[in-house]
């Protein structure tokens, strides 16, 4: 007998902006204490240049993170399209810098400009698997949003966004990212490549770590 195991229920988005603005107020107020001991763990940096600090696994809601994009070095995966949706509903507090997306509507085509690939769901390997997903689409912007030093951004899943830091500029963002919504993939958006992407997850160095924190006033 084959047991199929039920998909969760999703979360409301309401429910994750509500619950991650007293959880990550709780954390601001707290970050000097947080985040060094955070920071005794493995950073890694992201596939479109940008440094992640896993700060606090929440039953039942979701993973908080520390988003550094630091002015001095970011370290981007060769190939990897940077307009995306998320499986999960997003809600971050921006500690430094500004913040700036793109959002967009995908608008099926197939002559579309743009391909369209899966994130498949890890593995445990530590690598990273994007496949192409047969899709074709153009992209019509519908918001380009800026979200200033102490004020939350908040994102709902499937939203095609990018976003815009510029380079020599630092940002920081204290980000919720919801259990994933069912139903809901990660996609990316952009020029052909029929193989695919795949890499490893690479690590951040301690010294490359300490130098980020410093820029948003944070020592370890």
């Amino acid at each position: 007998m084959t047991l199929t195991m039920p998909e969760p229920e999703p979360l409301e988005f309401s429910e994750v902006v509500n619950r991650g603005r007293l959880l990550i107020e709780d954390i601001v107020s707290n970050i000097s204490k947080v985040v060094p001991l955070a920071a005794a763990r493995t950073a890694y940096w992201h596939p479109t240049g940008f440094i992640v600090l896993n700060l606090q696994d929440v039953d039942g809601l979701g993973l908080v993170r520390l988003h550094i994009w630091s002015r001095d070095r970011r370290t981007k995966r060769r190939g990897n399209p940077e307009t995306h949706s998320h499986v999960f509903h997003l809600t971050s507090f921006v500690l430094k810098g500004k913040y700036v997306e793109h959002q967009f509507r995908e608008v099926p085509s197939e002559t579309g400009e743009f391909f369209g690939y899966q994130v498949i769901p890890p593995t445990g390997d530590g690598i990273d698997r994007v496949v192409p997903d047969g899709s074709r689409c153009d992209l019509d912007l519908v918001a380009v949003e800026e979200t200033d030093a102490g004020k939350f951004h908040n994102l709902p899943a499937g939203v095609f966004h990018r976003t815009e830091i510029q380079e020599g500029e630092t940002c920081a963002t204290i980000a919720l990212l919801s259990r994933p919504q069912p139903g809901m993939l990660d996609r990316l958006v952009g020029p052909e490549n029929h193989s695919g992407i795949e890499g490893e997850r690479l690590p951040v160095d301690r010294r490359t770590l300490a130098a980020a924190l410093l820029e948003i006033g944070i020592k370890i």
